[in-house]
């Protein structure tokens, strides 16, 4: 029976080391230029433009798009595209195979079946990292769009128009991501994008519900010729008195929550003081 099971470990490291190497020469040969880079990446880039060939292969297209659009919302500081980040989850996935290869089937003579699943779960983490990044960016930059409207509306109101208004705004605002964005757009407007392209080049770089208010009400304004500090003086209103709704509403929640512990380890002490008396009187009197 050990010769069997040893014999089915050698097999399958085989069959695991071809695939690897397979994997391996196509990458080459997509990709000859690897070692002859000008500029000195990290080990990590290397690795990531040597899988790239290999993660064009995966066809799934609204998996990318998705892809695509949170490293927008993310930011993507690094210029990557739906590639570079599919290149990471493959090396991470494959050094979870070669891992658990040795770890489980060769050293502890598991079924395989448990790196495919470490390698996929591994493969998977990038992703998931991405979507928790942009997620996070987003809700900040809810958070501070009301003061930041409120701040814009203030420099319109004393004279300056949108461009200068925002421009002011980004000189006193304290950096985060929701100035990036905005630093972004007025940079997109002076090299020649009209207002409503780098407002709406905007939208769709942040997937913010508030913000998105935010540009239709700035680009219908600007399509109409109507008052657009009247409109920012209401927008920041509506959105403060959401900001107090939430507010309100997670002090209710914590109230309920607040009962278990209460009923289970409050109220039994409070009972303890209040029948004790009565109950140490009771047995006295028998």
């Amino acid at each position: 029976m050990e010769h069997m099971i040893s014999i089915t470990n050698l097999l399958s490291s085989f069959l695991f080391f071809y695939f690897i190497m397979k994997l391996f020469v196509y990458a080459y040969r997509e990709h000859t230029y690897l070692y002859q880079m000008q500029d000195r990446e990290t080990l990590l880039d290397i690795w990531i433009g040597f899988l790239r060939p290999v993660a064009k292969m995966i066809k799934a297209d609204k998996w990318r798009q998705d892809i695509e659009n949170k490293l927008l919302q993310a930011g993507n500081k690094r210029n990557w595209q739906a590639d570079h980040l599919l290149a990471l989850g493959l090396l991470l996935g494959i050094l979870g195979l070669v891992l658990g290869h040795f770890l489980l089937v060769v050293l502890m003579h598991k079924n395989p079946l448990y790196e495919v699943i470490i390698g996929g779960v591994l493969f998977f983490i990038p992703y998931l990292k991405l979507s928790e990044i942009a997620k996070k960016r987003s809700q900040g930059c809810e958070r501070e769009l009301p003061y930041f409207i409120d701040f814009l509306s203030l420099c319109m109101g004393a004279g300056l128009d949108f461009n200068n208004a925002l421009s002011k705004v980004l000189e006193t605002a304290p950096k985060s991501d929701l100035a990036t964005e905005f630093g972004i757009t007025i940079k997109n407007i002076k090299l020649g994008m009209s207002r409503k392209e780098a407002l709406m080049d905007l939208q769709k770089r942040m997937n913010v519900p508030s913000l998105r208010l935010f540009i239709q009400t700035l680009v219908q304004g600007i399509e109409t010729g109507t008052d657009i500090m009247t409109s920012l003086e209401n927008l920041s209103s509506l959105f403060l008195s959401r900001k107090f709704q939430k507010a309100e509403e997670g002090a209710g929640r914590i109230s309920v929550q607040m009962m278990i512990p209460m009923m289970l380890f409050v109220m039994p002490a409070v009972m303890i003081i209040l029948m004790g008396p009565m109950v140490m009187q009771y047995a006295f009197s028998l």
